[in-house]
């Protein structure tokens, strides 16, 4: 492989490196990345510059042909797509090893990332090494896009050295998708949010994050429902979700009903959302999500104030 190629190389193996920590570290279940090209910059300006030199020399017994020669926009512009068009196209071979590239892939070396293991007893962000797996390479295939590849991704705790995280990860030419995980993603969850609800919130967020906007929003309103319904002992009886909400704003000290955030509005707000099967929305999910959690808050330190 002479320097050129190993320059550029170089290049498209850190971009594709960083984009797959980017999308492994911080996005979740079908969100996305795309693989920046604008590292390549100055490869494509020097690029450019040998073009449009050699477009410029004189060759002898060769006649000079006006019509033929491009500007330097256009040898810009035909550098840049032959950069782009090599990173979509190229297969990406993934490295758990230090091992001889192969000219026509681009070696990538699996990066350590950060990532919050859930296995018991350990928790918390750690740094996770990549496990070498035989299924980790599945042969490409060509679309519109550009090449479509699947990655499958193990990766251990630093920590515990237990079991690992598997990623699911879709190629499509530019584009990384997180399209498997297992197990789900770890969510935080407020420490005055209170524990017999915590699976709820749980729910709303996994489903928020995978872009399920309906979903999300039922598994909010089931949260709030199921809390306030354990909190004036509704038992099995069916009440109305004005009933529901009315008795337990009686069940709350009058002077905090005053001052905080009501449940009602909140409950009524999902209501209509679920019954119109809103689906299209999130900032419902957003801005009712920041409601409830005001709720929660400003209760728990209203009751730990009053207990003093």
């Amino acid at each position: 492989m002479n320097n050129q190629s190993q320059n550029y190389s170089a290049i498209a193996s850190t971009a594709i490196e960083d984009a797959f920590r980017t999308l492994l570290e911080n996005k979740h279940l079908y969100q996305s990345v795309e693989i920046s090209t604008s590292g390549f910059a100055q490869y494509i300006d020097r690029e450019a510059q040998k073009e449009i030199s050699l477009q410029a020399m004189v060759v002898p017994g060769r006649s000079f042909n006006a019509s033929s020669s491009r500007s330097k926009e256009q040898i810009l512009e035909d550098c840049r797509k032959k950069a782009v068009e090599g990173l979509r196209n190229v297969t990406y071979q993934m490295k758990f090893n230090e091992t001889p590239l192969q000219t026509e892939n681009f070696g990538i070396s699996v990066p350590t990332i950060k990532a919050v293991c859930q296995n018991p007893g350990c928790g918390g962000l750690w740094p996770h090494n990549a496990c070498p797996d035989p299924s980790w390479f599945i042969p490409p295939v060509s679309m519109i896009s550009g090449l479509q590849q699947v990655f499958v991704l193990r990766y251990q705790c630093q920590a515990c050295k237990r079991e690992p995280v598997t990623f699911l990860v879709t190629r499509e030419g530019l584009k990384l998708t997180l399209t498997g995980r297992s197990p789900m993603e770890a969510v935080d969850v407020p420490n005055y949010v209170p524990k017999p609800i915590r699976k709820y919130y749980k729910g709303a967020v996994i489903a928020f994050n995978s872009g399920a906007i309906l979903p999300d929003i039922f598994m909010l309103r089931t949260m709030i429902e199921q809390y306030m319904r354990a909190t004036v002992n509704a038992g099995e009886k069916k009440m109305t979700g004005d009933e529901l909400t009315d008795a337990y704003a009686s069940s709350i000290d009058p002077d905090f009903n005053r001052r905080y955030q009501s449940l009602k509005p909140v409950y009524v707000t999902l209501s209509e959302a679920i019954h119109a099967a809103i689906d299209d929305k999130p900032e419902i999910f957003e801005q009712e999500q920041a409601k409830i959690l005001s709720h929660f808050e400003a209760k728990e330190i209203f009751e730990r104030l009053a207990v003093k």
